[in-house]
């Protein structure tokens, strides 16, 4: 019994280490860069686009809906010595996209200097008309065009909810276990069986 403890407690041991030296590799999965959940990240020649995401519905909202307009924020990120400049920003999901600058103000192109990052506070995207509701855990495609680096595509999320979403105003729970008004119906031959079984009686008595 205690040679089957003692293999039992170097083979523990074993695993312990295996385990923890998958994780002692000069580049484990594990520490790499990755987008949250709710945010989208993507590479564009020595560009990098960063916390790409669309702002939720706001105010308890359960979705923005067909034809209103949603935001996007996102970082931009220029690790090359050549400046350069985003002319163009389009998706399916909306009617068109507008480019804001810090003032708000609508903007032909946003210029990105060399070495240099921008961010939400210097920049914005609205889409405006969607064409579809968007709620958090959707994604639709964005595409970026930029003077010297091209274009990419990529799927932006909706960011998660900010404040709760109201309940439905209903009670679903209540039409399923209700089913319809007033009592269940016999059915046909279960009437006439009844109503047989009362004659017999009546014909005794």
């Amino acid at each position: 019994m205690h040679r089957r403890r003692l293999a039992t407690s170097v083979l523990a041991g074993s695993l312990v280490l295996a385990v923890t030296a998958c994780g002692a590799g000069r580049d484990p999965e594990t520490y790499r860069a990755r987008p949250t959940v709710d945010a989208a990240l993507a590479a564009v020649g020595e560009l990098e686009l960063r916390n790409v995401t669309i702002v939720p519905p706001a105010d308890g909202e359960a979705e923005i809906g067909v034809g209103r307009d949603a935001v996007t924020t996102l970082s931009i990120i220029n690790l090359g010595e050549r400046p350069d400049r985003l002319v163009q920003v389009s998706s399916p999901a909306a009617t068109s996209v507008e480019l804001l600058d810090s003032e708000g103000t609508v903007a032909t192109s946003v210029d990105v200097g060399k070495l240099a990052a921008l961010g939400p506070e210097d920049f914005s995207l609205t889409l405006r008309g969607l064409t579809a509701g968007l709620r958090p855990g959707q994604s639709i495609e964005l595409t970026f065009t930029f003077a010297n680096n091209g274009r990419k595509t990529l799927l932006v999320p909706v960011g998660v909810y900010t404040s709760p979403v109201p309940a439905p105003e209903h009670n679903v729970f209540e039409e399923v276990e209700g089913g319809g008004e007033g009592e269940d119906e016999p059915a046909e031959g279960a009437a006439a069986d009844t109503a047989e079984e009362d004659a017999k009686g009546t014909t005794e008595g």
